[in-house]
């Protein structure tokens, strides 16, 4: 006779167990993609240019078509790509040096192409959300529109509520523990390097996206950033998804996601020049 598996101890169900990532159980592959508002079809593209990258910090787009024409992904010092002494490099420089090196690098395109710097926008998820936001606080004529997903805003807000709040004191160069409990000059600090400390700054319309199960970030986070943004008359949208997490995945969720961003910074960069050929260069 075959033995049954033993059910659950009665409430063993509501128990609550902590992921810390070491078991990823798939993997997707990120693609650049073109969509048509009018038609309201996707394409992936083919055969996409070595330079260009799915990890958007900067996007311009045709409004005509709502295809990306140029984009500038920022491989800022700290990310991957280099090395760990590149990533090592941003312990305790966070809302610093990763700033400064995006900001660096927009400039940098706008020298050498053909880019309207009245047009510019900046789409980026997470931490890439977070230097976004400092940008729109340091340089708000800069930027026409934003859009976000995930975004980080609150640095000390996340120490109880995210799943690595070991990033959280290390990212500042503070030692972390488990057993540790913040002291008064971290939260201190972790606040001057928020997004949100600067929020008095922003003009730029931002269009929020978050996921209600995001364990990474939690989307009160988001939740704070509206309400502040609208409190100060800036134009700001907030996109809920009940059943997302901090990437926002699946084809029905990152659709939707991918289309209000497009239409949100398709709103608000106005229409190009007609002669494509005529570049502006600051």
């Amino acid at each position: 006779m075959p033995v049954e598996e033993d059910e659950d101890e009665e409430g063993e169900q509501f128990v609550y167990r902590e992921d810390w990532g070491e078991a990823l159980s798939t993997r997707s592959v990120p693609v650049l993609c073109a969509l048509d508002l009018e038609g309201s079809s996707i394409s992936v593209l083919e055969g996409v240019p070595e330079h260009l990258s799915p990890g958007q910090d900067l996007l311009l787009v045709d409004t005509e078509a709502a295809t990306v024409t140029n984009l500038t992904a920022v491989n800022y010092r700290g990310s991957l790509g280099f090395g760990q002494a590149g990533i090592s490099s941003l312990l305790s420089r966070v809302g610093e040096q990763d700033v400064a090196d995006t900001q660096l690098a927009v400039e940098q395109a706008l020298r050498s192409e053909p880019l309207d710097p009245r047009r510019l926008a900046l789409l980026a998820g997470s931490h890439g959300a977070f230097i976004a936001l400092h940008l729109l606080a340091r340089e708000p004529e800069r930027y026409r529109a934003c859009a976000l997903r995930s975004p980080v805003s609150n640095l000390p807000a996340l120490l109880g509520t995210s799943d690595i709040p070991d990033w959280r004191y290390t990212s500042l160069g503070l030692p972390y523990s488990f057993e540790r409990v913040p002291r008064a000059e971290e939260v201190a600090t972790m606040l001057l390097r928020s997004p949100i400390a600067q929020a008095a700054q922003v003009r730029t319309p931002v269009l929020l996206c978050v996921g209600a199960r995001d364990r990474r970030v939690s989307p009160t986070q988001a939740l704070e950033l509206y309400r502040v943004l609208r409190a100060r008359g800036v134009p700001v949208r907030l996109l809920w998804y009940p059943e997302g997490g901090h990437t926002l995945a699946g084809a029905e969720m990152e659709a939707d996601v991918f289309r209000n961003c497009a239409r949100w910074l398709l709103r608000h960069l106005g229409q190009p020049p007609r002669d494509r050929t005529e570049g502006h260069r600051p």
